[in-house]
């Protein structure tokens, strides 16, 4: 991947588990975060009573937030 052509091996590792562990943050209990490719992630939603786009706004920024700081390796 192009992680690893750039970083290594062990750095790309170390950095995904860390965007993973970010993303997670930024979630609910009852969210979960699935790696679904060697450098893509996806989430899971609880179901909630309705649905807020207002939240989910907030939620997308929130994520993108987590993993939008610097990385270290």
């Amino acid at each position: 991947t192009a992680l690893q052509q750039q970083f290594g091996s062990a750095a790309t590792d170390a950095i995904l588990k860390q965007a993973g562990e970010r993303l997670r943050t930024a979630l609910r209990d009852a969210d979960m975060v699935v790696r679904l490719d060697d450098e893509t992630f996806g989430v899971v939603l609880a179901p909630i009573r309705r649905l807020d786009l207002e939240a989910l706004i907030q939620l997308c920024a929130r994520l993108q937030a987590s993993i939008g700081e610097a990385y270290s390796h």
